[in-house]
């Protein structure tokens, strides 16, 4: 099974190189920041991942980094099933912070996906579960939580939000043509919730 990994805030303050020279040693070169990568399921879906890198040269106080032109050309030609986009940091999040609900890094990337039609932005950072309603189009999708309890963080659960949860866990999707269903795991491996998204017409 290949693993397919995205760079967070932590890896920024070190080397980013060396992790991407480390992972060509690896089955398959998983980490590569910059190219969608395509696969077939067993029943035909075809599914579109876009790596995203959200560098802390997008957080408060910085200059506005925008998205690279191979995100929103590489979406705008993809003909695939679900197009999912992965990026390190949330564009939304009831996690409570100063911040609010819409997170700093909304104006870097949301104009990019909604325009390319993703389907699903699937992030981390915040140590929270979270699946929010549809917004702009996009269903978006925290899986944080794996580090415990011990890392657990505050979170609302808001009116857009149709799951919220702290305290440890993680989520796991299934595809189909028509539909994705996801599950949200808590620790003790007991499924608190789960939904099943339809896919949007194109």
């Amino acid at each position: 099974m290949p693993f397919y990994v995205v760079l967070g805030n932590h890896d920024h303050k070190g080397s980013v190189q060396a992790q991407v020279d480390y992972s060509q040693r690896l089955a398959g070169g998983c980490l590569r920041g910059t190219t969608p990568r395509g696969e077939v399921l067993a029943d035909g879906t075809r599914g579109w991942g876009f790596s995203c890198s959200t560098p802390r040269s997008c957080s408060p106080g910085r200059r506005r980094a925008r998205p690279s032109a191979w995100l929103a050309e590489a979406l705008a030609q993809s003909e695939a099933d679900w197009k999912v986009a992965c990026g390190h940091h949330p564009i939304y999040s009831s996690k409570l912070t100063r911040e609010g609900y819409r997170t700093h890094l909304g104006p870097f990337l949301e104009d990019t996906l909604v325009e390319g039609g993703v389907d699903l932005y699937l992030a981390g950072h915040d140590h929270v579960l979270e699946l929010s309603q549809d917004l702009r189009g996009v269903r978006h999708v925290i899986s944080g939580a794996g580090a415990g309890w011990d890392k657990a963080v505050e979170i609302e659960w808001g009116e857009r939000s149709d799951y919220a949860a702290t305290g440890g866990g993680f989520c796991v999707l299934r595809f189909t043509a028509r539909d994705v269903t996801l599950e949200f795991v808590r620790l003790d491996g007991a499924t608190q919730f789960a939904s099943t998204l339809e896919r949007a017409g194109r």
